[in-house]
């Protein structure tokens, strides 16, 4: 399994159509569906810590 990733990807990193978003607590990064953040209302959940937040309270978020 691939380790997380707990700083910012590099900017010559190729993000494709991928949307990645930090939570807050640990600022890792995970890959959200930009669907879900458009939303507002549905609730992140960070597959390396397991914290809960909404889009708008993410540590930082990179779009495509």
């Amino acid at each position: 399994m691939a380790g997380c990733m707990s700083t910012r990807p590099p900017d010559w990193e190729k993000s494709g159509n991928v949307t990645w978003v930090a939570c807050r607590p640990e600022k890792h990064w995970f890959p959200a569906a930009a669907e879900l953040i458009g939303l507002g209302s549905v609730e992140l959940v960070c597959p390396h810590c397991g914290a809960h937040f909404l889009p708008k309270d993410a540590a930082a978020t990179i779009h495509p």
